[in-house]
């Protein structure tokens, strides 16, 4: 456990560093915290050029606000310091979580591909010239749901999803994960991954109401437009690559190569697969497409799919009695 939490340490501070310091982030640092406070104090996000605005689809997103909050009351750090901090303390409880899942269901020869793999995917999805503290949360909150889904744990996925939705909408991607990945019968399996998507959307359009704008809407407003967007000036209006479509590349070259890595342990897990396909089809619908952040939930299920749904003392247990039942055989030169 102590290897995990160091590399898990190490990792979060490399990944939030380099988020932090790129040049477009850095400038605007503290437009960033303070757009945190601003959903829990519903006032309206002021830009660096100083316009005011609103982005209605933040304001379920409380969790880091939260956090923020309590870290400025309590240390009395200026919100722009607390705020490097809690993004830390975000990303330490990611790889700390997802660490522990691959060193829990596969050899420890896993963790270190594993987790370096997750670490450059987060770098490459810092395209946006504003940092976004959901990108680390819905990668803890995928990992979470993968693993209560294999395991059955209703409770668990429920709590997860009430939770992380006041951290992103992604939680709606919990009913996904539970109906790929839960080994319940399919009536069965259907009405509690739509329990879990209901929940998750319940609890984002309830946060939303609580904490928009006086009169504000509760509803996604740039999602759509943004992606129609990109597929126009990509592809119609001035064609040519794309630094959001090299860098889907890379992520699903480096992934290609996990998942042939991790079949020396394990074969891919095609449920998760199959769940990571959708979310990918969800993603490109409702999502703004050239942020490579909102990836990540699909990236997390395609890394997991490398990851064992059996506890690896249980693979090996399985594989020693197999082999102890298997029938002996004689070498021919024995009996000549």
């Amino acid at each position: 456990m102590l290897r995990t939490v160091l590399l898990a340490g190490a990792l979060a501070v490399v990944v939030s560093t380099v988020s932090h310091f790129l040049a477009p982030r850095y400038a605007s640092r503290a437009f960033v915290a303070d757009q945190q406070l601003a959903i829990l104090e519903r006032r309206p996000f002021v830009e660096p050029g100083g316009r005011a605005g609103d982005v209605p689809e933040f304001r379920n997103r409380i969790l880091v606000p939260a956090a923020l909050a309590a870290t400025v009351t309590m240390t009395r750090l200026r919100p722009v310091t607390a705020y490097f901090g809690v993004r830390v303390a975000c990303a330490f409880a990611m790889f700390l979580l997802v660490g522990w899942y691959v060193s829990r269901q596969m050899p420890p020869a896993a963790l270190l591909p594993a987790l370096a793999v997750l670490a450059l995917c987060l770098v490459i999805s810092f395209n946006h010239p504003y940092e976004f503290p959901s990108d680390y949360l819905d990668v803890l909150f995928t990992a979470v749901f993968v693993a209560a889904a294999r395991s059955n744990g209703r409770f668990l996925a429920l709590a997860a999803a009430v939770v992380g939705a006041t951290a992103r909408e992604s939680a709606a991607f919990s009913g996904v994960i539970w109906w790929f990945c839960a080994v319940d019968p399919p009536v069965r399996r259907a009405a509690y991954a739509g329990l879990l998507a209901l929940v998750a959307m319940g609890v984002t359009i309830a946060t939303r109401m609580i904490f928009r704008l006086p009169g504000g809407s509760i509803f996604n407003s740039i999602a759509i437009q943004g992606s129609v967007g990109s597929i126009t000036r990509t592809f119609v209006t001035d064609p040519g690559p794309r630094i959001w479509i090299v860098g889907l590349i890379v992520m699903a070259v480096v992934l290609y190569y996990w998942l042939e890595t991790a079949r020396e342990w394990t074969s891919s897990d095609p449920r998760t697969l199959k769940a990571a396909a959708v979310i990918l089809v969800l993603t490109l619908v409702f999502g703004v497409i050239h942020e490579l952040r909102i990836y990540m939930p699909v990236i997390t299920c395609v890394l997991l799919a490398g990851v064992s749904p059996q506890r690896w003392s249980v693979v090996i247990a399985d594989s020693a009695s197999a082999e102890s039942t298997a029938p002996a055989t004689t070498p021919r030169s024995a009996w000549r």
